[in-house]
């Protein structure tokens, strides 16, 4: 403890050093893409039970969720499932692109919005990679489609788009919540 001009004793308040981030831009980068892929676990996991979840609503009786089970519904009915099937997913890796790209942005030192678009497109490009791997691959061996190639190009490039610039908003974001450190 010390002692200050008005005779109090005070305890001692550390600052912050000055120091230089011992990270570089490029480490951000994979930390960002890491974080995408943790946040995204869990919330596709919270999308897919919403998913299934809408599909036992309506469809009670079916086994495995079958075609026939499906093209029996009413339109509508039918178009809200597609709807969350669609959505449910775009969703859970929009808002870990966010929070990846919040962290990035945030806690980034030397990296900066740049690189949290950098881990939302690495992230992206990761989840396309599975999604070929997982069912492209199948439908590209056994009796290729041009409507089938075109949907796994077209849900691609969607992927690639919302986890890019949800990380850039994130980035953004968590840049503006950054503390500004004054000289004096």
């Amino acid at each position: 403890m010390s002692e200050s001009s008005d005779g109090k004793r005070r305890l001692p308040v550390l600052q912050p050093e000055e120091a230089e981030e011992s990270r570089s831009p490029k480490q951000w980068v994979v930390i960002g893409t890491v974080g995408i892929g943790l946040f995204f676990v869990p919330l596709a996991m919270l999308a897919n039970s919403f998913i299934h979840w809408v599909t036992r609503a309506h469809m009670p009786d079916s086994a495995g969720g079958t075609v026939a089970a499906y093209q029996a519904l009413d339109p509508a009915v039918r178009l809200k499932i597609s709807l969350v099937m669609l959505l449910a997913p775009v969703l859970a890796l929009a808002l870990a692109a966010l929070f990846g790209g919040a962290l990035v942005g945030r806690f980034g030192g030397r990296a900066q919005i740049k690189e949290a678009t950098l881990a939302g497109l690495a992230a992206g490009g990761g989840v396309v990679v599975y999604s070929v791997l997982r069912n492209g691959v199948r439908m590209l061996t056994s009796a290729p489609s041009l409507p089938g190639v075109l949907q796994l190009l077209m849900s691609s490039v969607i992927v690639l788009l919302v986890a890019t610039m949800l990380a850039r908003l994130g980035g953004w974001l968590g840049f503006r919540r950054r503390p500004s450190i004054s000289g004096s």
